[in-house]
């Protein structure tokens, strides 16, 4: 093995890669040899560094060699500055404690692991080493989903939702009790850097606002009711939600049958009703008409589909139909309000991104310093990501006197 001494090679040390290879494979294969490389040149995502570990290895009955490999997400190692907001806000902390503590309770609940990755190596609280689903055919998508990816996406996120629930009818405890730490609110909060995301999001917003001759003042006052909803609502329901749950969070492989879905990157899970994810999705992942118009639909699909697994254990109390569409009403503000937010940062072209991110302080400038005229840049050069920041504050802005009036209860 060559002995490179890069910041890429020493993110894994070599008894680290074989407890990855005894994990998967099992102890009967040897470690040969391995590398690490960036995993796409594609940007995967703002919240950490993604590589792929290749290695070789042997059976001890045979002298055929193998290569397999592996998905790893961390820190970036070459970022200090994008590596201490990560820090910051306990993102890696609460990914590896999902994958360490958290998943194995949600599949032994329903017996299904297919919804998620499986892990392989948690190292400390930065670094995950995950299957790689792309040898298993599963791509990323996207920005905006068809209508058959969200069906399948919303059967991800239902077994999710649907195995906290019967978990912790097990387990005699809720997950906020057991992993507190792990499920605290990571973007509502009104500190540090997320406050500093939030501050310039609201900037952003209002500077488009004002750019289309809206009422600009009525865009803190609607985030703010965020806040609210996710305080008021905890006396709800809650389960665990995914709470990132934009399109690139997915990876899908169609089948002769149906195509099935793995969600991927849990650095934002929180404890809340479930529709708050599902609200989220929607406004994530489609544009405004073809929501409108597939709404309904898509939440008796998600409903039904969150019903079944509940229906596993017969003293799980189901909750009706009518009760999810008049959750998500309540909850459709912070999919508005989500998306006026995240949408300025997760629409950006590849290549743009790319081309900001290659700059020192490129990571600063898009998510937490002030970015407004960056975006507004973008909006000018880019039609599609323009409709989507435009159509988003629009309709922000004309559902305000129902998402300011409503009472949560």
């Amino acid at each position: 093995m060559a002995e490179e001494k890069s910041a890429e090679f020493l993110l894994l040390t070599k008894e680290d890669v074989s407890t990855v290879v005894e994990n998967s494979l099992g102890s009967a294969f040897k470690l040969i040899d391995y590398k690490i490389t960036n995993f796409s040149d594609r940007i995967l995502g703002f919240m950490g560094a993604h590589r792929l570990l290749s290695v070789r290895v042997r059976e001890e009955t045979s002298t055929n060699e193998e290569t397999h490999s592996y998905f790893v997400k961390c820190l970036p190692p070459t970022n200090e500055e994008q590596s201490r907001v990560l820090q910051s806000v306990n993102f890696f902390y609460k990914e590896a404690n999902f994958y360490s503590h958290i998943l194995p309770k949600l599949t032994a609940s329903i017996g299904d692991h297919s919804w998620c990755p499986r892990s392989y190596l948690v190292k400390g609280s930065n670094l995950v080493v995950l299957e790689n689903l792309a040898t298993k055919n599963y791509i990323v998508k996207d920005k905006l989903l068809d209508i058959e990816s969200l069906k399948s996406a919303l059967v991800a996120m239902a077994k999710l939702h649907g195995s906290t629930v019967l978990a912790e009818k097990r387990l005699g405890k809720t997950f906020l009790e057991l992993h507190p730490k792990a499920l605290e609110e990571s973007l509502c909060i009104n500190q540090g850097y997320t406050k500093e995301w939030y501050r310039t999001g609201l900037d952003v917003a209002a500077a488009v606002a004002e750019k289309l001759g809206l009422n600009a003042t009525l865009i803190p006052k609607i985030c703010d009711r965020t806040f609210e909803a996710l305080s008021t609502l905890k006396m709800r329901q809650n389960v665990i939600c995914h709470g990132d749950a934009w399109s690139f969070n997915f990876m899908f492989k169609d089948s002769p049958l149906a195509p099935n879905c793995v969600m991927m990157d849990f650095q934002i899970i929180r404890y809340a009703p479930a529709v708050i994810d599902v609200a989220q999705f929607f406004y994530y992942t489609m544009r405004r008409e073809f929501r409108e118009k597939n709404e309904y639909q898509l939440l008796r699909h998600y409903y039904d589909e969150f019903a079944k697994i509940l229906k596993i254990d017969e003293e799980v109390v189901v909750p009706s139909f009518s009760q999810i569409l008049e959750e998500f009403e309540l909850c459709r503000i912070v999919g508005v309000v989500s998306a006026v937010l995240q949408l300025p940062l997760t629409m950006v072209d590849d290549e743009v991104g790319a081309d900001i991110f290659s700059d020192a302080g490129g990571f600063a400038r898009l998510v937490y310093l002030d970015r407004v005229d960056l975006v507004l840049d973008i909006m000018k050069k880019d039609s599609s990501y323009n409709d989507r920041i435009v159509e988003s504050v629009k309709e922000m802005v004309e559902r305000s006197k129902k998402l300011l009036g409503e009472i949560i209860q």
